[in-house]
């Protein structure tokens, strides 16, 4: 019976992981990353984006406060998170983020967002964006 448990448990590990269980993403150490290299130019104190939206992506807390509009980020919903949506061109291009994101997600701009990058923060809110 032993044997059977273990061969069950092993079964159960590997089908798991081929199905791409993922990791719980870290905010401090994956997500913000994303946003320091791709987004505080304009998201941050005095950024151009800050003075018009009211979206820092500086921190953690400047982020869950939003725009001027509300919320950006619905934990457990990057479906629902306008700021997933807009760095996903899901959105009006007007408000696609960053800027020339169609040439950033071609590498052709200092500020990309690679296509991990995306995978990243959707993973991250699907898991509650947590302050991790």
């Amino acid at each position: 019976m032993n044997t059977f448990k273990i061969a069950l448990f092993a079964a159960v590990v590997f089908f798991a992981f081929s199905i791409g269980v993922s990791s719980n993403i870290s905010f401090q150490s994956q997500v913000l990353p994303i946003f320091n290299h791709s987004c505080v130019d304009c998201h941050s104190t005095a950024g151009e984006a800050t003075v018009q939206t009211g979206l820092r992506l500086d921190s953690y807390a400047n982020l869950m406060q939003g725009t001027l509009d509300g919320p950006v980020i619905v934990p457990g919903s990057s479906a629902s998170s306008t700021l997933y949506l807009a760095i996903s061109q899901q959105v009006d291009p007007a408000i696609q983020m960053p800027k020339h994101h169609d040439d950033a997600l071609n590498g052709d701009t200092d500020n990309s967002l690679t296509l991990n990058d995306l995978y990243v923060v959707r993973d991250w809110i699907e898991q509650g964006a947590r302050n991790n």
